[in-house]
């Protein structure tokens, strides 16, 4: 057969696609069946360990988490660096590797091998984390581990829509991302488990290395390479995409490998619904990214009184997800013979569902009339129907995706798919991150624009991929009907697909600014009025500028005489009647005077702060900030709640930006302690002075 007709040839097409074998000659790949005939006993196997795997990959992306503060303090770490190692920039690169090593996956027909080098090489990098001792050997440690977890997500699911027949492999890939639901209700208690051990984060991540070694080799034994099953579509097109000769020269093979990506990225963008489910899809996540980062400290803050709430919260998760997610790929196999269209509207009109009770979630202490324990009974019952209705999704709609794709590129396209949602959806988080970010999380200020941001974004996000899947039914109808696979693809859609691509990197640039000024706008405080004085007074001297910078971080504070201050308030003490204290809890039960402060920066204060007898801080998960923060207690004390250890008077601590810590539960006298606060970029240039001082002019010190 001459090269003229390959498999990105349109024209060669059929009436009846299941057949599309019959007459291919032998020197071409036979790889392609109707129907996986794959004993059952070997696709349970297969099942168990690939999701072992799929959920390894992802509780080793978060993990890192769990150890910050030991992680910043053993590696010096600056909080911009930290972010590096966890930010959303790095989460967009991890889904753009998955692009290459899926079409590596695809175009050598070894997805079981590509897979276990990926677990393999990801396990070995979260060793080389824990052997890690600076910050740019963890850095490259975790871009490492970033490549080899890259397209676990979309091999696994090619993987199993090839193990068996069409109508069971919603349900297949179901038990696949039970694994989500599984690692958000496990993981935590993984670290608690090392916590109490007392076992080091470098020994806990070598720990979790050699688990993910031992299932990667697990892969390879017990999985097997299964023939690729026919695409939906009805178009012997799709099934001849990507097909190769035995007897092609490498030259061949090479012009052949660059024509299978231009002929799958144009079967992606001609299909009319591939782009109305992805975008739809993206609204989806970026609803429930932003449920899953704020949620349970939004929960937590509003009932201050039930410790427990985080632990069932994540019982609700573990459990309700996992069997909607269940339920959702079984509804589906079993109406398969009725509808292929249920994905569609279990997503859709599921999550419309849902943000109704997404909503209560939230309002659930006001409709309680503001007690908590009615609020929580509330909570706990909307919340499982909310869970139930919104993620009746995930295994059945990537079910969907797989088998519309080309067959022998179908984990190519599956990475695109997971791609564009993720340059969409992981931006939610960290936007409302970035509008906070000023503002104290132990405030009523952010727990009402945390209410905001959940209140809008969570349901918007819900409709908006609601209504999207419900008109996608009629294109994707068309598309199983091959009314896109040989034509070509007209100058709206071109124009279409540009804005797209346009709002998606301009969204991504403007996060990167907003992040990086977000960074920079305590320097930028700090330094304007040195800027301004050297510019105007020409100073050219390196030493003038030193002293000037120096001089104005000395000066920032207020200088002020000894002085007594009043006595915090007693409990009950209403806040208009509590001057020159201040209220800085919605309880009213913790106290801030501000002794002295920067007029030119707000952050950078010097304070007395009292938690009455019993108080607690809003969050009951661990606090952290963005500035340098430096305690000691002056009477009283305070239970640290995560390590249940109680600090009395004359304890000190000092805070490096990021740390973790609390949280936290006054003792019977209540805790008064003196608190200073600097922020980072203030601390590092009176650090820098104080270098240069020393350099140019020592002895100099004692002068100021």
């Amino acid at each position: 057969m001459s090269m003229e007709k390959t498999a990105t040839d349109p024209e060669i097409e059929s009436e009846d696609h299941d057949a599309a074998n019959d007459s291919i000659p032998q020197e071409y790949d036979n790889e392609i069946t109707s129907r996986p005939d794959v004993p059952i006993w070997r696709i349970s196997i297969s099942l168990v360990v690939l999701f072992l795997n799929y959920f390894l990959a992802q509780f080793d992306k978060f993990v890192l988490s769990y150890f910050q503060d030991e992680v910043i303090t053993s590696l010096h770490l600056s909080q911009s660096e930290y972010g590096l190692l966890s930010g959303y920039a790095t989460g967009i690169v991890y889904a753009l590797l998955a692009l290459p090593t899926a079409y590596i996956a695809d175009y050598t027909r070894a997805r079981v091998w590509v897979l276990m080098v990926a677990a393999l090489w990801w396990s070995l990098c979260v060793i080389f984390q824990g052997l890690s001792n600076n910050f740019w050997q963890i850095l490259l440690a975790r871009i490492g581990m970033g490549i080899g977890q890259a397209p676990v997500e979309a091999i696994s699911v090619s993987l199993i829509s090839d193990l068996m027949g069409k109508e069971y492999v919603f349900f297949g890939e179901s038990v696949l991302y039970v694994g989500v639901y599984v690692g958000e209700a496990v993981s935590a208690q993984i670290a608690v488990a090392f916590a109490r051990t007392n076992t080091s984060w470098s020994t806990a991540l070598i720990a979790i290395g050699i688990v993910g070694i031992v299932v990667g080799l697990f892969v390879r034994l017990c999985v097997r390479e299964p023939r690729r099953q026919t695409s939906l579509v009805n178009s012997s097109y799709v099934n001849h995409l990507g097909q190769h000769s035995t007897l092609w020269s490498t030259k061949q093979k090479l012009v052949q490998a660059r024509s299978d990506i231009a002929a799958t990225l144009h079967y992606l963008l001609r299909m009319r619904s591939f782009w109305l489910l992805t975008l739809s899809a993206a609204f989806r996540q970026l609803g429930g990214n932003v449920f899953g980062y704020y949620m349970p400290t939004y929960l937590s803050t509003l009932y201050p009184s039930h410790p427990n709430l985080l632990s069932r919260y994540g019982i609700i998760v573990g459990v309700v997800g996992s069997v909607a997610v269940l339920l959702g790929g079984f509804l589906t196999s079993a109406f398969w013979t009725r509808t292929k269209m249920l994905p569609l509207y279990l997503t859709g009109i599921g999550g419309m569902v849902s943000s109704i009770f997404v909503w209560l979630m939230i309002f659930s202490r006001s409709a309680a009339g503001g007690n908590e324990d009615k609020g929580v009974s509330i909570l706990y019952g909307v919340m499982t129907i909310a869970y139930l209705t919104a993620e009746l999704w995930l295994g059945a709609l990537n079910s969907l995706i797989a088998l519309l794709l080309p067959p022998r590129y179908k984990t190519f396209g599956l990475s695109i798919w997971a791609a564009t949602q993720v340059l969409i959806y992981s931006a939610g988080p960290e936007i409302i991150g970035l509008a906070l970010r000023d503002v104290d999380s132990s405030s009523q200020e952010y727990l009402d624009g945390t209410r905001v941001a959940l209140a809008v974004i969570i349901p918007v996000g819900y409709w908006l991929a609601g209504i999207g899947f419900l008109l996608a039914p009629a294109l994707v109808r068309r598309d199983l009907n091959n009314d896109f696979a040989g034509s070509k693809l007209g100058l709206g859609r071109k124009a279409g697909f540009g804005s797209f691509a346009f709002v998606i990197s301009g969204l991504d640039k403007a996060y990167s600014i907003g992040d990086e000024s977000g960074r920079k706008g305590y320097r930028t405080k700090n330094t304007k009025a040195v800027e301004k004085d050297g510019s105007a007074t020409h100073h050219n001297s390196e030493t003038e500028r030193t002293k000037s910078m120096r001089i104005l971080i000395v000066a920032s504070m207020q200088q002020k005489p000894f002085a007594t201050p009043p006595p915090p308030p007693t409990p009950g003490t209403p806040p208009d009647c509590a001057e020159p204290w201040y209220s800085i809890s919605p309880r009213h039960d913790i106290w801030e005077l501000l002794l002295n402060h920067d007029p030119s920066d707000t952050l950078e204060k010097s304070v007395l702060q009292y938690y009455s007898p019993g108080a607690s801080t809003m969050t009951q998960t661990s606090i952290t900030h963005p500035y340098i923060e430096e305690i000691i207690f002056l009477e009283g004390g305070l239970e640290d709640m995560t390590s249940r250890k109680m600090f009395g008077k004359g304890a000190y601590a000092y805070r490096k930006p990021g740390m973790r810590h609390g949280p936290y539960k006054a003792g019977r006298e209540g805790c008064l302690q003196f608190v200073r606060i600097v922020p980072v970029e203030a601390a590092k240039e009176a650090e820098w002075v104080g270098k240069m001082e020393g350099l140019l002019h020592p002895g100099e010190d004692e002068d100021l």
